[in-house]
């Protein structure tokens, strides 16, 4: 699938090579950080306990550059 993506990006902008743009899609999706990197905090006091538990939402949107649409679409879901 990050071949096709790449091959589409350079097809319809005409910019960049296929094999940059699926080094960049992989890195983008290999290295920002997902839901596995929100964790629970716990806090303690004299008036109890309080459990903070991150959690993803809301609506991903993002401008997307014709340069590599996407590299910035993954890094903006994931992240």
């Amino acid at each position: 699938m990050p071949v096709k993506l790449a091959e589409l990006a350079v097809t319809e902008t005409g910019m960049g090579r296929v094999e940059d743009k699926f080094a960049k899609n992989v890195a983008q999706a290999r290295g920002t950080p997902g839901v596995e990197c929100l964790t629970p905090q716990v806090l303690t006091g004299d008036n109890g306990l309080t459990l903070i538990e991150n959690a993803p939402w809301g609506v991903v949107a993002s401008v997307t550059p014709s340069t590599n649409p996407a590299a910035t679409v993954i890094n903006n879901a994931l992240a």
